[in-house]
């Protein structure tokens, strides 16, 4: 039987993350809402990381769509911000995910009429950064640790491109939104790689990140690879941390039987019967919307 995969009446039950948040059913919209709220009425320049934290399907991805769905012109903002989401999961493994993080950024810049001359910098401080080993990853993640004042090395042309493009942002004055999803799915050494770049770029004025992951994997493999306290270390780089908002089980279990009734009346199923094996079954191992329907 065919269904609508996106419609206002979707739930977060469906595989399939919802887009805009007159779907939400489950209580996701009004801390997006908030979170939205906040990122476009920031003051002053400086950069930001916020890290969204919760287990694997437990709405991450419908969480960032909803932000970005609130993200609208208002009072204390006339512009929203230039938003890149990066997947870093679709090129992990198989490419340089230093270059293309820098490449992707570059490109949505562009799309939006930045200055050739912020571009060009971007492109080529990727390919810089690009260089670093991944020995040289964990000296940087020490440098970190230790509060050390220079964390990508002693590059000179790091640093001068780096200040380049900040000097430009200010001048350009257009906040960008950069949002990075299943990083939990990453193959450890680019999960490493992928935090250094965010470290490196997390002092750049006007550049937010929104960061989702599940903090539990990714603090094991921090610590795994980089030999430090993975807590600490992402604590050094996040600025900000949400988890996930809990489920609302009453709400769920009231969605779920909706679900199965759409799905199973053309099937003559006796309502009393789905209701009976839910309640004995199925109810107690549904921890979480994607599991409703990946059980």
């Amino acid at each position: 039987m065919k269904r609508e995969t996106q419609s206002v009446g979707q739930t977060s039950l469906l595989h399939s993350p919802l887009t805009h948040p007159s779907a939400d059913r489950l209580g996701h919209a009004r801390l997006a809402e908030l979170l939205a709220k906040s990122i476009l009425s920031v003051e002053g320049e400086e950069g930001r990381v916020i890290a969204i934290n919760g287990p694997w399907g437990s709405g991450k991805t419908t969480f960032r769509n909803f932000v970005i769905s609130f993200l609208k012109p208002s009072e204390t903002s006339e512009r929203v911000p230039v938003v890149l989401n990066f997947n870093p999961w679709w090129t992990s493994g198989s490419e340089d995910i230093t270059r293309q993080f820098f490449d992707a950024l570059a490109d949505r810049l562009i799309e939006e009429k930045f200055p050739k001359q912020i571009t060009d910098r971007i492109y080529k401080l990727g390919r810089a950064l690009g260089k670093i080993t991944f020995a040289d990853n964990i000296k940087i993640a020490m440098a970190a640790m230790s509060a050390a004042s220079s964390l990508y090395g002693n590059s000179a042309e790091i640093r001068e491109l780096k200040e380049f493009i900040a000097s430009e942002l200010r001048i350009h004055k257009r906040r960008v939104l950069v949002t990075i999803d299943d990083i939990d799915r990453l193959f450890p050494k680019d999960l490493v790689e992928l935090f250094r770049v965010i470290n490196v770029l997390s002092d750049l004025p006007l550049l937010t990140f929104l960061l989702l992951f599940d903090k539990k994997a990714i603090t094991k493999v921090l610590s795994s690879e980089l030999k430090v306290a993975g807590q600490d270390y992402l604590e050094k780089i996040v600025n900000l941390q949400f988890p996930i908002p809990a489920l609302d089980k009453d709400s769920f279990d009231l969605q779920f039987r909706e679900k199965l009734r759409e799905t199973f009346t053309a099937d003559a199923i006796d309502g009393e019967y789905l209701n009976e094996l839910y309640e004995t079954g199925l109810r107690h191992f549904l921890t979480n919307p994607r599991r409703g329907m990946c059980q």
